[in-house]
């Protein structure tokens, strides 16, 4: 049993919905792994719900949202990396979860931070809308080096970024 109290499978990942385009492309992954994973979600207001339109069901647990443009409160989007950091330590600590999965958002960086502290896999997608640039979350997970695989879905950009794989989630 994991920490929300589901069966957990050989190759159980934890993920966010996030929502927005982050949540379009982490559904597009999901897809492309299928039933050789099951997947634990964090959450958030704006993200998906775990069983309906794509996103496959599994154990949810939800998070603070960081701010947004129009909001722009420093406080609330420390309290949302908190929660993010908080959230996946705990399911981490208390579950089977092998690896943790982002798709650009920067619940990225505490959420990579928590699964690297664990000894658990850290996977980083950026982006497909980062096609001449790592976002500003991709530039930190790339040179603190938090994500153990940096994918990136343009073939410039790998030249520019050794250490990151090539793939596409779309």
């Amino acid at each position: 049993m994991n920490a929300i109290g589901s069966p957990v499978s050989e190759n159980t990942i934890l993920t966010i919905l996030c929502g927005g385009g982050f949540l379009f492309e982490t559904k597009c992954l999901m897809a492309q792994i299928g039933r050789r994973g099951s997947f634990t979600f964090l959450s958030t207001l704006y993200g998906g719900t775990p069983g309906s339109d794509g996103v496959p069901y599994g154990p949810e647990a939800r998070i603070c949202s960081f701010s947004t443009v129009t909001d722009g409160s420093v406080l609330k989007s420390w309290k949302a990396c908190w929660s993010a950091f908080s959230g996946t330590f705990r399911i981490l600590r208390q579950s089977q979860v092998q690896s943790v999965m982002v798709v650009g958002a920067a619940y990225a960086v505490p959420m990579l931070l928590a699964a690297r502290l664990r000894g658990r896999k850290a996977v980083f997608v950026e982006s497909i809308t980062r096609v001449d640039k790592l976002s500003v979350t991709g530039l930190i997970v790339y040179h603190s080096r938090l994500a153990s695989l940096f994918v990136i879905q343009w073939p410039d950009l790998q030249q520019r970024y050794r250490r990151s794989r090539l793939g596409s989630i779309l």
